[in-house]
């Protein structure tokens, strides 16, 4: 038997060879759709589809995961249901986090294959649905929970907020069975490793902010943000502390658009804000306030952080973007990097 070394040695000459790589690439993402004990895997319930050819590499070699990376589209992937399941096929991916520390969110397009339905009668029906699945860790409250709170409270006067939240159709978690390698690494690890949890919503697909076209729009989109996240932290008394570009989305309704403060996964109650969730900061770390980038911040997380963030948002689209959904080039290749990111 090969010890490691000398099989790393193997494939790197194997790798050495520009036409192998794609195909060695190709070998590995197959991998995910080997028939497997249930349960297990990275994503459990998700039926992959296999690949129908090996062609090699045309081109540089950056250009062999691009090829591949979206494989996961066509596949189908079935979660927990009321009192049974149902199955989603995934179509086109609309985010992926690649960050190695984190969530490791993806929202990727999808519709419904069940065949539980009765025929033309899904309730789905003509809803265009996203599947959301993240990894956070098992001590993190769902968003779920803080938008069925912000919803239970917006009556009467407050119906308005409504329409800056995300719809939740359904939400789900999927703990990892004992035998998966997270439990493995907990046994071992002990208190060092950070338990995660499989957890997905479906949800309404909503726009991007590059989907609006005039500096009248965003401002609205921009005022509505404000509004909301006013409004859930002085009723509700929620945190959102994840303000970002990519969490901030877009409703069309009735030919009008609105502002919607998206992605709750890492929000908090104010009342408990002291208490850490989570062994890693929170947020996305360009548009995080400046004083969280220092490494002796303790926290916590306050309202300001959030406005703070905001303004990140909006100065950068004020900058680098000749309008909402055309960026400026000569503005991107001028600008300067804080010397604190």
């Amino acid at each position: 038997m090969l010890c490691s070394v000398c099989l790393s040695f193997c494939i790197d000459c194997y790798l050495e060879k520009g036409d192998n790589k794609l195909i060695f690439a190709k070998m590995v993402k197959q991998s995910n759709a080997f028939t497997s004990v249930p349960g297990l895997g990275l994503v459990p319930n998700l039926e992959r589809q296999a690949l129908l050819e090996f062609e090699k590499a045309k081109g540089p070699p950056s250009n062999v995961i691009s090829e591949i990376e979206e494989i996961e589209e066509g596949s189908k992937f079935t979660f927990p249901y009321k009192d049974g399941t149902r199955t989603v096929q995934l179509h086109r991916i609309l985010f992926r986090s690649r960050g190695v520390v984190g969530r490791g969110t993806i929202v990727v397009r999808v519709v419904c294959v069940c065949t539980h339905c009765v025929p033309n009668h899904c309730d789905w029906s003509g809803k265009k649905l996203v599947l959301k699945l993240s990894f956070p860790s098992v001590t993190r409250v769902s968003e779920k929970v803080f938008m069925d709170c912000c919803k239970g409270q917006a009556k009467g006067d407050h119906v308005w907020v409504f329409n800056h939240f995300p719809d939740i159709y359904w939400s789900f978690d999927i703990p990892f069975d004992e035998r998966s390698p997270q439990t493995n690494f907990k046994e071992s690890f002990r208190d060092e490793y950070e338990m995660r949890v499989l957890q997905g919503s479906i949800q309404e697909e909503l726009e991007p902010l590059s989907s609006l076209k005039t500096a009248s729009e965003c401002a609205q989109v921009f005022y509505d943000i404000v509004q909301c996240h006013h409004w859930v932290h002085t009723y509700p008394q929620i945190l959102h502390r994840d303000i970002s570009e990519g969490n901030i989305m877009v409703r069309v309704k009735d030919g009008k658009k609105y502002g919607v403060l998206n992605d709750w996964d890492l929000a908090i109650w104010v009342d408990q804000r002291d208490t850490s969730t989570s062994q890693f900061r929170t947020g996305t770390r360009p548009y995080m306030a400046h004083e969280q980038h220092s490494p002796d911040w303790e926290g916590p997380h306050r309202y300001r952080h959030d406005m703070e963030s905001l303004f990140y948002v909006i100065l950068l689209l004020a900058t680098l973007f000749s309008n909402p959904r055309e960026k400026d080039d000569n503005l991107a290749k001028t600008r300067t990097k804080p010397s604190s990111f």
